[in-house]
């Protein structure tokens, strides 16, 4: 079943870019975990465009080939990179995390971490839990919410 994955995704990912302009691409697949599948996007010529203003493409392309995945492969999920872009902002988020929970519990006050997605909120909540004087909850309407860090 996972070469029948590695397959779909070669062939799908690498159609939804061609789709939307991106030929000078090669993809690199791998198995993360159990029903986990991570893709690689390196570009010498477009990997800005890929990534997008702020991540925002290829946020995109991986929320499409997620959709797509599951589709085909029930209970399957896929993380979709370029240039190690979304893993170098999920490092210096949880470096941001670190620091805020630091100072909250330094100075036993709140601090608010605006507008996160469910990933970066589940993150945040998890390094929160190492800090024995603070506590996280979750605070808004619809996908995108913030995180609250409150003493104990």
């Amino acid at each position: 079943m996972d070469e029948e994955i590695k397959s779909w995704l070669l062939d799908n990912v690498n159609e939804l870019l061609r789709h939307m302009g991106f030929d000078d691409v090669s993809l690199k697949i791998a198995k993360e975990a159990e029903n986990v599948f991570s893709v690689s996007v390196f570009s010498e010529s477009d990997s800005g465009r890929i990534i997008g203003r702020e991540g925002t493409v290829i946020q995109s392309i991986a929320l499409l080939v997620n959709k797509m995945l599951t589709r085909d492969f029930k209970g399957y999920r896929v993380r979709v990179d370029a240039e190690d872009y979304m893993k170098k902002r999920e490092e210096s988020f949880k470096e941001k995390v670190v620091e805020i929970a630091r100072r909250a519990e330094l100075l036993s006050e709140e601090h608010i971490i605006k507008n996160l997605n469910s990933y970066e909120r589940r993150i945040a909540h998890l390094i929160i839990e190492d800090f024995e004087g603070v506590e996280s909850r979750s605070e808004g309407e619809g996908e995108i919410k913030d995180v609250v860090i409150y003493p104990k």
